[in-house]
C-alpha cells in the first residue's frame, strides 16, 4: 500500500515537470546507443543496473529544478500538518498533491500512471537500435504480487511490552 501510494506521488510528480510518467519517460529516454545509455545522472561514478530503471536520472537540469520545487512544496504541506497536528490519509495525500500541481498551473496526470495497456513505448513502434529475437507483438510485462512473509514474532500482536 504504501509503496503504490509513493509510486503514485513519484508519477504525478514526474508527469507534471515532463508530461510523462516514469515509465514512459525511462522507456523514452534510455538509448543504449548513447552514452551512460542517456543518463543525466547517477549515484557513485559508474552505471549501475538499478541507475537505469530510476525515471530521475533521465531529467535534465530544469527538469531536475521544476521537480525539486515541488517536492519542496510536498513536503511542505505535510510538515505544516503535522505541526498543526492535522491528520492525512494517503488519499487525502494524493487529492492534495494534485491540487498543488494544478494550482502551479501545471497538467495533473489522472490515476497512478504506469504505461496504458494497450499502447507500446515508442521504441517498440518506431524499431530499436537492439535486435529482438521474438516476433511477438510488444506487451507490457505482467505484474507482480509479492507475499508478506512472516519474520516469526515480529508482529504487533505476537510483541510484548515490559
Amino acid at each position: 500500500m504504501a509503496r503504490t501510494f509513493f509510486a503514485t506521488i513519484q508519477n504525478k510528480l514526474v508527469y507534471a515537470v515532463t508530461g510523462r510518467t516514469a515509465a514512459e519517460l525511462i522507456v523514452e529516454r534510455a538509448d543504449a546507443a548513447e552514452p551512460n545509455m542517456g543518463l543525466t545522472s547517477w549515484k557513485g561514478g559508474q552505471v549501475r543496473k538499478a541507475d537505469v530503471t530510476v525515471s530521475k536520472n533521465y531529467l535534465d537540469s530544469d527538469e531536475i529544478g521544476m521537480l525539486n520545487m515541488l517536492t519542496t512544496q510536498f513536503l511542505d504541506f505535510g510538515e505544516l500538518r503535522a505541526r498543526r497536528r492535522q491528520q492525512i490519509t494517503m488519499a487525502e495525500w494524493v487529492a492534495a498533491t494534485e491540487r498543488f500541481i494544478d494550482m502551479n498551473d501545471m497538467d495533473v496526470l489522472a490515476g497512478r500512471g504506469g504505461f496504458p495497456a494497450r499502447t507500446p513505448p515508442p521504441s517498440h513502434t518506431t524499431g530499436s537500435p537492439v535486435s529482438r529475437p521474438s516476433a511477438a507483438p510488444w506487451r507490457p510485462p505482467a505484474r507482480t504480487r509479492r507475499r508478506k512473509r512472516n519474520c516469526g514474532g515480529c508482529w504487533p500482536e505476537t510483541m510484548t511490552t515490559v
